[in-house]
């Protein structure tokens, strides 16, 4: 025994081990002998055999816990989602993370387009929600049939013009069950993000009203700005915004996004964040600091 704790293992005799003195003696054989043979390159694919049996199972997750603790900066994203001010801002942050990666999986897989689920009563509160957190000049853009936010993906929304209520319908007609969705803001009231207390809103006065939907979207396919030609690296719209007018100087752009999104400017480029986004921006701002002193 080279501690003092208790043993619980005997690999060879007169040789016992406590828990923490094996596992150390396990994992570093196993990875000696990866790293002592230099057989594989950086970045390079390889494919794992897995039949279920113990050691099989042990290799799965001796690599998963390798894997794990390389991955730093997700650590931090995490760190940053939990602790913004507002449940908005972390829905939002959310929302403009999960459609990034979903460019990124489109753009690696050579898709050209990407077609999503959203329903006519979602992008009705997804509208009033973006108008009221001064997201108004995308708000058009927010509900066509095709959105090119991206040069290499195009956005396709085929339910834009069916309520929530009838895909429920032919869902329960057809037999279709559909998994659980929890969110953020699932467990939490219908007042406490932007994007809860519109979704009520629109809901309560569809019930009320049955043109409600339909007249928000007429009203906001009116909406027109003279909109930038350069996009935001958030949300991937055109900015609405000087830099002048900016909300954050270039450097807490910089290092916000980064952190956020994984993403740097080339080194003689900038970060161009529109105003809803730099908005969203300063509510994440002071974490960042704590966490760097």
């Amino acid at each position: 025994m080279s501690c003092d704790q208790d043993a619980c293992v005997i690999v060879r005799i007169a040789d016992p081990m406590c828990q923490k003195c094996f596992e150390e003696f396990f994992i570093h054989k196993f990875r000696s002998t990866i790293s002592k043979s230099n057989i594989f390159g950086r970045g390079e694919h390889v494919l794992i055999a897995y039949s279920g049996g113990p050691s099989s199972t042990a290799l799965l997750h001796l690599i998963a816990d390798g894997l794990s603790n390389l991955d730093n900066d997700n650590s931090l994203k995490e760190l940053l989602f939990q602790h913004t001010k507002s449940l908005t801002a972390r829905e939002e942050l959310i929302r403009r993370r999960k459609l990034k990666l979903l460019f990124d999986i489109a753009i690696r897989e050579k898709c050209t387009k990407l077609i999503t689920g959203d329903n006519c009563t979602k992008l009705a509160a997804q509208i009033l929600s973006d108008m009221a957190q001064g997201k108004g000049a995308h708000v058009a853009l927010e509900c066509n049939l095709t959105d090119t936010r991206n040069d290499l993906v195009t956005i396709v929304r085929p339910f834009r013009e069916i309520m929530s209520k009838e895909i429920a319908m032919y869902n329960r007609l057809n037999s279709i069950e559909s998994l659980q969705n929890f969110d953020v803001a699932t467990m939490s009231g219908t007042q406490s993000s932007i994007f809860k207390l519109t979704e009520t809103l629109v809901n309560d006065l569809q019930r009320q009203f049955p043109s409600t939907v339909s007249t928000i979207f007429r009203t906001s396919d009116k909406l027109e700005k003279n909109l930038k030609p350069e996009r935001c690296d958030l949300c991937c719209y055109p900015l609405d915004l000087d830099e002048n007018q900016s909300l954050l100087s270039d450097q807490d752009r910089i290092k916000l996004v980064h952190q956020l999104f994984s993403t740097l400017p080339d080194s003689n480029d900038s970060i161009h964040v529109c105003y809803a986004c730099q908005r969203l921006l300063r509510d994440v701002q002071p974490t960042i600091r704590s966490n760097q002193e």
